[in-house]
């Protein structure tokens, strides 16, 4: 392996796992870095390693630096989903490249499945909400919300989302998140206009959370996760186990 800045390298090497902790800017991104390029530049390539952060622009950044490095070319940089590159990215991405196939929800399916199941508005089109029509935000829009914070948070009960008090001002008898959910998983699973299976992201990330789906590799590589949501680190931990190396970076305080 080549010689490079690569900081406790004698006592954890670049193949140990480990956790870097520090606030922003103390170099933990470079020097996860470092040990992805010092393993590349052994006998590693890059589809054996699986990195995750949680902002799109980390994620182009660190494959840029890698680009740089010489250990991609620029088409995996950019587009690493086609490449063996494809482990790479936000955490989101990386989820939706192993969950099986199907086609992405639009607003135009939110909104007929509150038609459809509730008689109800999503996003100020179709049916009026019959409890208080008069009120801003639809009723579709505000479930939704408190649906996706709790897939996110890995909650079972509407009466803990942050809009729980704005969803029983527009509707006395409200769905309870386990009724909404198997509605909308439904919806979901009779798929789109050409019956191919809807998800969301929300719905991805529990296809992969509670399905314990994992990218193939031998090295981890998780960036900010600090910035992970509950079911995000859920997700990442339900990972360690089964990679070789595992590296993190995050901010604990």
């Amino acid at each position: 392996m080549s010689q490079i800045t690569l900081k406790g390298g004698d006592q954890y090497p670049a193949d140990a796992s480990l956790k870097l902790n520090g606030p922003p800017g103390t170099g933990k991104t470079t020097q996860l870095l470092e040990r992805v390029t010092t393993l590349l530049d052994g006998d590693y390539t890059p589809r054996d390693f699986v990195f995750v952060t949680y902002r799109k622009e980390m994620a182009a950044e660190f494959l840029r630096r890698l680009h740089d490095r010489g250990h991609i070319d620029e088409e995996e940089a950019e587009k690493p989903w086609k490449h063996d590159t494809r482990r790479f990215g936000t955490l989101h991405g990386v989820c939706n490249r192993i969950t099986s196939d199907a086609a992405v929800v639009e607003d135009k399916h939110r909104r007929d499945f509150m038609s459809t199941e509730y008689n109800a508005k999503y996003d100020g089109r179709g049916a009026e909400w019959d409890d208080n029509p008069s009120r801003r935000d639809p009723i579709g829009t505000l479930l939704f919300d408190a649906y996706d914070w709790c897939v996110e948070n890995k909650q079972h009960s509407f009466v803990r989302a942050p809009n729980y008090a704005e969803i029983k001002d527009k509707a006395l008898s409200p769905p309870s998140f386990e009724d909404f959910s198997q509605a909308w998983e439904s919806y979901m699973a009779e798929g789109n206009e050409d019956g191919k299976p809807l998800r969301d992201f929300a719905g991805m990330l529990r296809e992969v959370d509670e399905g314990g789906l994992r990218p193939s590799g031998d090295v981890l590589v998780v960036d900010e996760y600090h910035d992970m949501t509950p079911i995000m680190a859920s997700i990442c931990e339900g990972w360690f186990d089964t990679f070789d190396t595992v590296i993190v970076g995050g901010d604990p305080l």
